[in-house]
């Protein structure tokens, strides 16, 4: 049985962005387990809403930079977004 560790499961979150399952399999756990160890563990809780929320950002951008509508703030954002991505990137290569 693999121990489960805040900084392997992250780094399986940012891997598949933010999929349990796949993260799961990465793993070598079952799916539940994974979504119990992160329900036990506020650090991944907070993790894995990080990513959704970029992954949220990310899906809605492209749109608002086609239509001309992205403040300043979203600007700030796509570039955080942007820089996190390519940090998880450069980590998995």
């Amino acid at each position: 049985m693999t121990k489960l560790s805040v900084g392997a499961v992250k780094e399986a979150l940012s891997k598949f962005g933010g999929n349990k399952a796949h993260a799961a399999h990465e793993l070598q756990v079952a799916r539940g387990t994974l979504y119990a160890f992160i329900d036990r563990t506020p650090e991944l809780q907070a993790f894995a809403c990080e990513i959704g929320q970029d992954i949220a950002l990310a899906n809605c951008l492209p749109i608002a930079l086609r239509r001309g509508e992205v403040s300043a703030e979203d600007r700030e954002q796509l570039r955080n977004l942007l820089c996190r991505c390519l940090k998880t990137e450069a980590r998995a290569a």
